[in-house]
């Protein structure tokens, strides 16, 4: 007999995974790899780069001088530009010399320049001061000062701002002294200081060949117009002392010029004989 269901036939069937084959690591080197940490890689080491900082600016090759500075004072009114210009001729200084814009010189008037270095200045200082400069002694003197000469340079400023003072004050309660030359002198004996206010005809072409002459030796013929004085029982030292005398000289200008124009408005000052009446 033969069965009429169709035969199943097997055919084996064969998978090849040899190209796809996965390696999967053991169990104890992937717990190690987790467990060890990453390491970064190690950076190069820093370069320190200075600064620019103000020692470590560009300067120029060539070495700056250090100036250093020096004040001119006590200059005669008829002293130009041009005579101050000279006697700095041959010394090295820092150009340009700033000079007040006034046609004269007036007082106090000072020209500070900047010398080449300390030793210039000294040599400076040594050979003008007090040299005459149209028939004046100047006054020639560094600005690096110890405190005591920096104080004495505060009292002859004060000394300066007050003697013009003096001359403003002659000519405003003083009209009769406007064609007159007039300066403040001060004279120091023994513990005394004294200050004088004296007045000169100028000397012109029409003066006589005297007036000429004492010119020529430094010489004139003055006129004291007031005078003041301080002691040791008015101030409580000598630099006050100074001071005290030429504040005088000016108080005293003031008080003789207001009373003199109350005089001459009075009717005493043209009588004969005192109204008693």
């Amino acid at each position: 007999m033969f069965n009429d269901q169709p035969r199943k036939t097997s055919i084996p069937i064969h998978f090849h995974f040899a190209h796809s084959k996965r390696v999967v690591p053991a169990l104890k080197d992937a717990t190690r790899a987790v467990s060890t940490p990453l390491r970064s890689k190690k950076r190069p080491a820093s370069i320190l780069v200075p600064q620019d900082t103000p020692d470590h600016r560009r300067l120029p090759t060539a070495v700056q001088p250090q100036w250093t500075t020096v004040e001119i004072s006590n200059f005669a009114p008829r002293t130009r530009k041009s005579d101050v210009l000279n006697l700095l001729g041959g010394y090295d200084i820092s150009p340009p010399v700033e000079f007040p814009a006034t046609p004269r010189f007036t007082r106090p008037f000072r020209v500070t320049v900047m010398v080449s270095g300390v030793e210039e200045a000294r040599r400076m200082v040594k050979e003008l001061n007090g040299t005459q400069v149209g028939g004046r002694n100047i006054s020639v003197r560094m600005t690096n000062m110890t405190e005591e000469e920096r104080m004495e340079y505060q009292i002859q400023d004060m000394a300066d701002q007050i003697k013009t003072g003096i001359i403003n004050t002659a000519h405003v309660y003083h009209p009769d002294l406007a064609d007159s030359i007039l300066e403040v002198r001060e004279l120091v004996q023994d513990e005394n200081h004294c200050a004088f206010l004296q007045k000169r005809t100028p000397v012109t072409v029409h003066s006589s060949p005297k007036a000429h002459a004492l010119e020529t030796q430094n010489k004139a013929k003055w006129e004291l117009v007031a005078a003041s004085a301080a002691g040791l029982e008015t101030g409580d030292s000598k630099v006050i002392l100074r001071l005290e005398a030429l504040k005088g000289l000016q108080d005293s200008l003031e008080t003789q010029g207001v009373l003199e124009k109350i005089w001459d408005e009075w009717s005493g000052s043209s009588l004969l004989a005192e109204d008693v009446s």
